[in-house]
């Protein structure tokens, strides 16, 4: 379950690392996702727990990504989302503050700079390629992205495999 200002603190801190020149939401979401994945491998956790959505150019955060729309769209019920980022030329992100650090790990910085480090020169083009491996594949467009799936995809070993997935299902009784 997605635990939301970690999640937006984590993209602001994505955000305040671009040039402000790279700062589109496909770049955003993309190293993201990458940093999520390799949080996973290294420390069994995601970081942002957003639920990530196969999309055409792969895969994007979806409650994130819903925010970033609305805010774009002009929805009033998201006004106060504006607090974090607006959203300008349609996909262009614009950080209204900077992160709370505190929301973050010093595992969640160490992995969110890594993807930075690897992704933040790729173009759109190649960060949409390198996002659609096996878990993106094997996923239909327009649904979440299973983290069984995820799990696969990054090696995950059986035994973490079977804790992370029973967590996951714990959480989603209990949330």
């Amino acid at each position: 379950m997605i635990d939301e200002p970690k999640a937006l603190n984590a993209m602001l801190y994505v955000l305040w690392k671009l040039e402000s020149s790279q700062r589109d939401m496909l770049k955003v979401f993309k190293i993201l996702w990458f940093a999520d994945l390799s949080h996973m491998k290294e420390y069994g956790r995601f970081i942002t727990d957003d639920d990530y959505i196969k999309m055409r150019l792969g895969p994007v955060p979806s409650r994130l990504y819903e925010i970033a729309k609305q805010i774009r769209d002009g929805n009033p019920l998201y006004e106060a989302y504006k607090r974090y980022f607006n959203v300008t030329d349609h996909k262009i992100v614009i950080p209204s503050m900077k992160a709370d650090m505190d929301y973050l790990s010093e595992s969640d910085i160490q992995e969110l700079d890594k993807s930075i480090c690897e992704n933040g020169d790729l173009t759109g083009e190649q960060l949409s390629r390198k996002s659609h491996g096996a878990a993106w594949k094997k996923s239909a467009l327009g649904y979440s992205i299973d983290t069984g799936k995820i799990l696969d995809e990054i090696g995950m070993p059986e035994s973490d495999r079977a804790f992370i997935l029973e967590s996951e299902a714990f959480q989603r009784v209990f949330a």
